[in-house]
């Protein structure tokens, strides 16, 4: 079918509904129009018609901003400061006004100091980063230290793998809390436990004979008696001055020259001390004061 641009109305009314949505009334008669556009088409038109208004805008500031090609943010930043301080002294020239001048003086020495500032700050924040992460790198290294050396120890005296190899590592959790890194007179550095002054292995062992952690080697495992289940406590060391006993101190050193030395040495007293320094000379009778 043949559709004509202008029609009058009663050709219009003869039209299929299709058709007359083809056509706009406008003085009584009927003009072509074309298909009607869709909400989608009508969207696409409007971003359109923005898109070519943004060039037409963006055209406009590049002509704009042509005046300050080439131009560094920083040094006009610099500039206008500086300007701003000579502004300063040119009112504070007549030498009347103190307090310009001494405002005068302050607006120079910042625009001085501005560079110095700005690169003191910088400095700062990289010297805190590298605190941060030189502390961070400091732990994660003692505690890869203090893990290998139970892990050793575990595996010299048959710990069970689980014990230090599982997905909950008693033993290297342990290590964590309880041992500590020394460093000697000549810069080497061992891993001991803290409460028995002892090297890992000789610590472990001694547990293992006082029936400690009893579980890390099994029911069978672990001599000794009376000993407490694996997460116990270790021994109390008789030289620190919550737990000191001469008696204690007496038998170790019978049995065991080296540990007593080493328990001595941890609480920081001599192995014969006749008393602790922080406890002062016992009493040995009501008369003594």
């Amino acid at each position: 079918m043949k559709l004509k641009r202008l029609i009058e109305k009663d050709a219009y009314d003869a039209l299929d509904p299709l058709y007359q949505a083809l056509y706009e009334e406008k003085d009584g008669k009927f003009t072509f129009v074309g298909v009607p556009l869709s909400d989608n088409e009508k969207a696409l038109t409007t971003a359109r018609d923005e898109a070519a208004k943004f060039r037409t805008e963006n055209v406009m500031l590049r002509g704009q901003m042509e005046a300050f090609k080439g131009l560094d943010a920083a040094k006009v930043a610099t500039e206008l400061a500086e300007l701003e301080a000579l502004r300063a002294e040119k009112e504070a020239g007549d030498g009347k006004n103190n307090a310009k001048f001494d405002a005068a003086v302050e607006a120079r020495v910042k625009v001085a100091t501005a560079p110095l500032q700005t690169q003191l700050k910088d400095l700062q924040k990289t010297n805190d980063t590298l605190v941060k992460e030189n502390g961070e790198h400091k732990s994660s290294g003692e505690k890869r230290q203090k893990h290998d050396a139970m892990r050793e120890a575990c595996v010299a005296l048959g710990c069970d793998k689980d014990v230090y190899a599982g997905k909950f590592p008693a033993a290297l959790k342990w290590a964590e809390e309880n041992a500590t890194l020394i460093t000697d007179a000549s810069g080497k550095v061992s891993i001991i436990d803290k409460e028995s002054g002892l090297g890992l292995k000789d610590a472990l062992k001694h547990y293992q004979d006082e029936g400690q952690f009893s579980s890390w080697w099994g029911a069978s495992e672990g001599g000794g008696a009376g000993g407490t289940n694996g997460n116990s406590p270790s021994v109390a060391n008789p030289w620190t001055a919550d737990n000191w006993n001469t008696t204690e101190q007496g038998k170790i050193f019978a049995r065991d020259e080296k540990r007593a030395l080493a328990l001595s040495k941890a609480a920081g007293v001599p192995v014969d001390a006749p008393y602790h320094p922080k406890l002062g000379m016992p009493k040995f009778n009501e008369f003594d004061v």
